[in-house]
């Protein structure tokens, strides 16, 4: 059965097979929730093509890098659809109070970014998702910003698509119970602070970002992580709090190209997202 490593951990070499005993670097942080780590060759849901990316990048992506994308990430895309219908922050409507992936948008909705996607759609293992605080450094704002683990449950939809020189990841996710946190004021303390994305000789950088179309409860900003001057690792995300669901829209890269989809494509899938659950019960 091939190896099939989740999507944020650095994509193995063509053919490479892990030895007896082998052991993922802790920094990687955990798989997603039921993520296999071995398929049949069949399988088409989850099953991994024969990967094009070097040795060299399996070891090069630096530990920060992934340890940033288990934290933000899940990951996402879309049409580019005008602002949500309802631009409101869904306070005066009636508290979401249980979530399925039935509530996510359609696969319809993605952007496909090149061949051989790999989907997963599955609700959220909170007791899986918990991170060592012994791999975080920095503030604690910056840490609750970038490793939150606070909602009660969860679900999320994502593609993974693998390109030349990079490994594309778009993602939505969804959760409920989260804190809510004032996204804009935590990214500025996270930017100044920027001690939680240090590990080794990786550095990262978090920004506000200035997307045109969202609603005004929404927060869009950008990670980037760097090793010896060369971006390893960018991601694009939208943060809101609509009906008490967290809504989550991410747009990752692991390597050195942009971070996968356009920028109006995200805020158009965020829109949809939220369109989806002005219309749930």
């Amino acid at each position: 059965m091939p190896f099939n490593p989740p999507p944020n951990w650095p994509p193995a070499p063509p053919g490479w097979t892990p030895e007896p005993g082998w052991q993922p670097d802790p920094a990687w942080g955990p798989p997603p929730p039921e993520w296999p780590l071995w398929v049949n060759d069949t399988a088409t849901d989850t099953a991994t093509p024969a990967r094009r990316t070097t040795t060299a990048l399996w070891i090069g992506l630096g530990a920060a890098v992934l340890v940033v994308a288990v934290a933000i990430t899940a990951v996402l895309l879309t049409r580019g659809s005008g602002p949500a219908t309802t631009s409101a922050s869904g306070d005066d409507e009636p508290p979401i109070t249980a979530l399925s992936t039935s509530v996510l948008v359609d696969r319809s909705a993605f952007p496909i970014p090149g061949p051989h996607p790999q989907w997963q759609s599955m609700e959220l293992d909170h007791a899986k998702e918990v991170i060592d605080p012994e791999d975080i450094t920095g503030s604690s704002e910056c840490k609750d910003l970038l490793y939150d683990t606070s909602y009660i449950s969860g679900v999320f939809k994502r593609l993974a698509v693998e390109q030349p020189d990079a490994y594309i990841v778009l993602g939505v996710k969804l959760e409920l119970g989260a804190k809510k946190y004032d996204v804009a004021e935590y990214v500025d303390k996270c930017a100044n602070d920027r001690g939680a994305m240090n590990h080794g000789e990786n550095t990262g950088a978090v920004r506000l970002s200035d997307l045109s179309g969202l609603p005004s409860w929404a927060t869009a900003f950008s990670v980037e992580d760097s090793h010896a001057g060369e971006t390893v690792f960018s991601q694009q995300s939208i943060v809101g709090y609509y009906r008490e669901v967290k809504v989550s829209v991410d747009s990752a890269c692991f390597g050195s190209g942009p971070s996968g989809v356009a920028d109006d494509d995200l805020v158009g899938l965020f829109n949809d997202q939220v369109d989806k659950l002005a219309a749930a019960p």
